[in-house]
């Protein structure tokens, strides 16, 4: 029930946000986001782990404050996780594929830094929705939805920078890194990734931010 209620707040807290921003008389632009998102575990124990693609799709919004400074706050769906291997090259080796479902709230603060090119830093919050693993040992492969085996909740620091084109598409990339354990196990892993984003502003951007 927690992680229901961690999706449950992260969606009204966007729309909190939103209202707030629409109403304060600030530059308000709206638009879908859809993106590609390469995921991995980082951290003591992620050994030999490497990038699975993941989707992203949701909603965008952006409000200009000042002449170059503007927030973002969006509400996603993300697919991210990992692929590993133990005990590789043996008789005993195992390959893994964690695929792990997130409601995501990433709050960030722009900057122009010359014209249509700006850079980020925020902070994303993440409600796990689904999880699932597989196992593929001596040929035998081994599927589960083990969600209460993975934490709840993650956040973490993002960073990253867009380019906005004046009709109100946007192209961009971002790094996320997560400060949350993933695994509730003895183990010692957090979602560390890379995303690609496209973005449509319904209202068009100005020419100069």
């Amino acid at each position: 029930m927690k992680r229901f209620k961690g999706i449950h707040l992260l969606i009204s807290f966007f729309f909190l946000l939103i209202s707030f921003t629409s109403h304060a008389q600030l530059q308000f632009h709206y638009g879908p986001r859809i993106g590609l998102g390469l995921s991995t575990f980082s951290g003591p124990d992620a050994i030999g782990t490497n990038y699975p693609s993941g989707t992203i799709v949701g909603l965008y919004t952006h409000t200009d404050f000042a002449k170059k400074l503007s927030v973002d706050i969006e509400l996603n769906y993300i697919s991210m996780g990992s692929l590993f291997t133990m005990n590789k090259d043996t008789p005993e080796q195992r390959d893994y594929k964690v695929s792990l479902g997130y409601i995501s709230l990433p709050v960030n603060l722009n900057y122009c830094v010359y014209k249509h090119i700006h850079v980020q830093v925020g902070i994303q919050t993440l409600a796990l929705l689904t999880a699932v693993t597989e196992q593929k040992y001596q040929n035998v492969v081994t599927k589960g939805k083990n969600i209460n085996d993975f934490h709840a909740i993650d956040a973490g620091p993002t960073i990253g920078c867009y380019y906005q084109f004046e009709k109100g598409l946007q192209l961009g990339v971002r790094y996320y890194r997560g400060i949350q354990n993933v695994v509730k196990e003895n183990m010692v892993l957090y979602n560390t990734g890379i995303q690609f984003l496209l973005t449509y502003q319904f209202s068009r951007a100005n020419k100069e931010l």
